[in-house]
């Protein structure tokens, strides 16, 4: 909305009225959830008629450790949470679709290659992994596409897909031993050893793929993609072929080749996190200058520490509820980071600044349902007596009531708005001088519990007089006229009826006198030289 730069601040739109959350579509429709769920529910029915007693002994321990493995990547994940409904879409694709796609498929490679050897080390890597990868592709279709922004994205799909695959695999070899034993032997070498096994192939698809996202050509594209998928096929068959030679090759190829390689992704992993975290301290200073969230807020949403130190203070301030609400506008906000960080970056197409858009208003309609919690946050931290950086409410009856502030809201003169491309700055008018933007949490209280410096005074404000009369216009002089022109023909300009209704002219200030310019019909030709 374009604004009056010499308007007064009551006639600028400080606060919006918060709007009713808008339901996040994710592109997982809720039919292709329940069939999902009922293909991976009858596949567990199937194993479990294999033998019962087996299925009920390795099902225990299936469950503590791939819940664990869950736990992880989740901890992985922790700057922008993906949403439920695709986890589960992940998890429930390993373990139906591809595990049905890949059951079938190597029973027809069987009948045209009747070697074990090769069924276990070849055909299983290359059917098993397209069937994995292909989650990958669809995940970058559709509404899907807009939760692919990082690497970790990336990661943690590819370990939720490889999860429900390994999680149903596992089970069923378990349930095909011939004994307990035999059944607690394999459980012990699939679970304690290969827990994380077919997340770490699909893990370098998922890497190709995110680089193939990433480059502008598209044979470069295919190249990577592929590429990421080949380096799959290639891990999954030393894996696989290792066991055929024997558990003293097996045990040699894990320590020597996978625990290395598996070391490298996590490391990997945890520095595409601290990525993340990057991208959104970047975004944050522009985020305050256009008004999506207010200088104390960017502190806390600055770092994972300070938000678990944020959504715990809000909980015991202002419930569970109002943590909820606080977690909905932090999830928003990251997720905002990182779609303006891509089109920073040059990949931004049409629909990209479409969901740009979108996640504005999202940002704003989360901070109005959290904002009632952040206030009541606000006013319980020692000493403090006000929120500064909330404006008041259209209508709204705060007389007395502590953390609203009249007039423009406090934002600090030293965090520097974005700039046009012609080094104009789209935000004149808010008071924000274009100077280099703090660090978050050295000027600003942060909430309890937060590694910060100790918080000094909060700066001062520049102030706007809604009711300050303006300044009149300051006369012209010197301007030319006719006779410093030269000589020029007297015309005649008759009267308009426009003109006759617009009345007489409004009086020029007495001090001094100003000259009205262009002057009227009389005037001019008095100033012609005859």
């Amino acid at each position: 909305m374009p604004m009056n730069v010499g308007a007064p601040y009551a006639a600028r739109p400080a606060y919006r009225q918060p709007a009713t959350r808008m339901t996040r579509k994710v592109g997982a429709p809720l039919a292709v959830m329940i069939v999902l769920g009922v293909a991976a529910g009858l596949v567990m029915v199937l194993i479990g008629l294999v033998s019962p007693l087996l299925f009920g002994v390795g099902l225990v321990p299936a469950l503590l450790f791939f819940g664990g493995a869950v736990l992880a990547y989740l901890w992985l994940d922790r700057w922008e949470p993906e949403p439920l409904r695709l986890i589960l879409f992940a998890l429930l694709w390993g373990g139906s679709v591809a595990i049905v796609g890949s059951l079938l498929v190597e029973l027809a490679f069987g009948l045209v290659v009747p070697s074990p050897e090769l069924q276990v080390a070849v055909g299983a890597p290359i059917i098993e992994e397209a069937f994995k990868g292909a989650l990958l592709l669809v995940m970058l279709t559709g509404r899907r596409r807009h939760e692919m922004n990082t690497l970790v994205d990336f990661l943690f799909y590819a370990g939720m897909v490889g999860l429900g695959f390994a999680f149903v695999e596992d089970l069923l070899y378990i349930s095909s031993s011939e004994s307990v034993g035999g059944a607690l032997v394999t459980a012990a070498l699939r679970l304690i050893m290969g827990v994380f096994a077919h997340p770490f192939f699909t893990s370098a698809t998922a890497i190709g793929l995110y680089f193939a996202t990433r480059a502008s050509n598209g044979a470069i594209k295919a190249l990577l993609g592929i590429g990421g998928y080949l380096v799959a096929v290639g891990l999954h068959a030393a894996w696989n072929g290792s066991s055929v030679f024997g558990l003293g090759a097996y045990l040699l190829t894990y320590l020597l080749l996978f625990v290395p390689l598996f070391a490298g992704l996590i490391v990997l992993a945890i520095r595409s996190r601290r990525v993340e975290g990057r991208t959104v301290v970047a975004q944050l200073p522009r985020m305050v200058a256009e008004d999506l969230v207010s200088p104390r807020e960017a502190d806390w949403l600055s770092s994972l520490r300070g938000r678990r130190a944020g959504f715990a203070a809000v909980k015991t301030a202002a419930g569970p509820s109002a943590v909820k609400q606080a977690r909905h506008f932090a999830d928003v906000v990251t997720e905002l980071a990182f779609l303006r960080e891509r089109i920073a970056a040059g990949m931004a197409t049409q629909e990209t600044f479409q969901a740009e858009a979108e996640l504005v208003e999202s940002v704003r309609t989360e901070r109005g349902l959290a904002l009632p919690g952040l206030m009541k946050t606000w006013q319980t931290l020692p000493g403090q007596t006000s929120a500064p950086g909330y404006p008041v409410p259209p209508g709204a009856n705060t007389a007395g009531q502590p953390g609203y502030v009249q007039g423009p809201p406090a934002y600090p003169v030293n965090v520097a708005p974005p700039t046009t491309a012609a080094g104009a700055s789209p935000h004149v008018g808010y008071g924000i001088a274009p100077q280099a933007a703090p660090s978050w949490g050295s000027s600003y209280g942060v909430m309890p519990g937060t590694p910060r410096r100790a918080t000094p005074a909060v700066p001062p404000v520049v102030e706007h007089s809604p009711s300050s009369t303006p300044t009149p216009p300051r006369p012209m002089a010197n301007l030319p006229t006719n006779r410093d022109i030269g000589p020029q023909r007297a015309v005649e300009v008759p009267p308009t009826p426009e003109i006759e209704a617009v009345g007489p002219r409004r009086a020029s200030p007495p001090e001094p006198e100003a000259v009205t310019w262009p002057p009227s019909p009389d005037e001019r030709d008095s100033q012609t030289t005859p």
